[in-house]
């Protein structure tokens, strides 16, 4: 009888510890928030841009003076980014950018006609099944069961540049529809997660190949 209340003592003396473990170990879930763009999003976007514009070439005009112009670009959501990988790939080819046309040897005129994202998907299971609850406001859902599914995020680029003589606005060159693709690709099959993609992420991946991650 002794030994069963001091057992019972030992319980209830140890139940306000073991109810403050529980109300501080609650506390400590870290809060998370993400950006309004996905990463995903943000590096199909940039990966397309970056291989539009280098497929470019302007040897023609190394160590020439150029000054751009950006009209072409005003409608572009990403039009800051898309100026800065043009500067940069003007630089690669010794073409020295000028804020004043009076001092330029040539006017370089930007178009992107496209840069965006889309998506689709495929599934043979069975979709996310929300279920009510009789009576009440509530309701649970049952998850999606995929057999198969694939879901294509896609991006697509497409540059083009025309080159006038700085003196009278003379034509010199029109470099039309440089084009660029990528894709990621999210796969469940026989409930099994991997993903597919043609972009760099972690590890740098050549022109055209593919990256395999399972269980991302």
């Amino acid at each position: 009888m002794r030994i069963a209340k001091q057992i019972k003592s030992a319980v209830f003396s140890g139940m306000p510890i073991f109810l403050l473990m529980l109300v501080t170990g609650g506390c400590a879930t870290p809060s998370i928030t993400n950006t309004a763009r996905g990463v995903t999003e943000q590096v199909l976007l940039a990966t397309v841009s970056e291989r539009a514009v280098n497929q470019m070439r302007l040897d023609s005009y190394r160590e020439k003076k150029a000054f751009i112009e950006y009209d072409f670009l005003e409608p572009q959501v990403d039009k800051a980014n898309v100026k800065g990988l043009l500067e940069i790939h003007f630089a690669s080819f010794g073409i020295t950018v000028v804020r004043d046309v009076s001092v330029a040897d040539i006017i370089i005129q930007p178009l992107c006609s496209v840069l965006a994202t889309d998506d689709r998907q495929f599934l043979i299971g069975t979709p996310e099944l929300p279920i009510p609850l009789p009576n009440t406001d509530l309701s649970f859902a049952i998850p999606e069961i995929a057999l198969f599914k694939k879901v294509v995020r896609r991006s697509f680029a497409r540059f083009s540049l025309n080159i006038l003589r700085a003196t009278d606005r003379a034509p010199l060159e029109a470099i039309r529809g440089s084009n660029a693709e990528a894709e990621f690709i999210n796969w469940v099959i026989l409930l099994v997660p991997f993903t597919t993609h043609s972009i760099p992420m972690l590890n740098n991946v050549n022109e055209g190949s593919t990256e395999y991650e399972l269980f991302e």
